[in-house]
């Protein structure tokens, strides 16, 4: 393995389907960060995503859902994946032979991917992160390791690591502004982990996915 790529291991995560109007207040809470699109190749001036492109993005998920349509991987790519870092230090432009650049991780970064899921209707659970045919779509996720390995060495994540502060923000932002989703399956209701902005339980009934999977959701009083 290239002792350069980044590993990182344990991580914490947030997996959360919200409203446009909350992920802004969530950049208004995290105040100096960026975000870098991961794994595509681009120009270096356009690796950088803005965060309004970003809200723009998911603005755009929610109103296919608001009107019958689930997004694909393919309606997130202009986005994600995306690393959130304060630092852009935290990652190193590798050049490409055709003169674009692909952002590689170098330190821990909150990581930014698209968040779909399966359930199943025996067991009474659902299951994050899984693609294929019967996945259901739910925004997006962040994670954050614990370790990663520094020059071959494994080294906790703590404190002392600017990113660190920005993923507690988000999961303080995650318990304000969400909530556990409150699944029926079948006659039952089953609390995932999974998060769903406020905002959203106006609507959600409407996801396409939920109603093929005949999968509720319970309304927040």
């Amino acid at each position: 393995m290239d002792p350069d790529e980044y590993q990182a291991a344990k991580w914490l995560k947030v997996p959360v389907l919200a409203e446009p109007e909350e992920f802004a207040r969530l950049f208004e809470k995290l105040k100096n960060f960026q975000l870098f699109h991961l794994g595509t190749p681009a120009e270096i001036e356009a690796l950088r995503i803005e965060k309004e492109a970003f809200l723009a993005s998911v603005g755009n998920w929610t109103a296919m859902l608001q009107t019958g349509r689930a997004p694909a991987m393919a309606d997130c790519r202009s986005v994600l994946a995306a690393a959130l870092t304060s630092d852009p230090g935290d990652l190193r432009m590798q050049a490409l032979p055709d003169g674009r650049y692909l952002a590689k991780i170098k330190r821990p970064v909150i990581q930014v991917q698209a968040h779909f899921f399966t359930v199943s209707l025996e067991e009474k659970r659902v299951h994050s992160m899984v693609f294929g045919k019967e996945s259901i779509f739910w925004g997006v996720q962040f994670s954050y390791p614990q370790i990663f390995m520094d020059a071959g060495e494994p080294k906790k994540v703590d404190a002392s690591f600017a990113n660190t502060a920005l993923f507690q923000e988000i999961r303080r932002w995650a318990r304000d502004e969400t909530r556990a989703t409150p699944f029926l399956i079948g006659d039952e209701r089953v609390n995932a982990p999974i998060r769903l902005g406020k905002n959203c339980f106006s609507w959600i009934c409407r996801h396409p996915q939920l109603l093929q999977c005949k999968l509720g959701v319970v309304h927040a009083h």
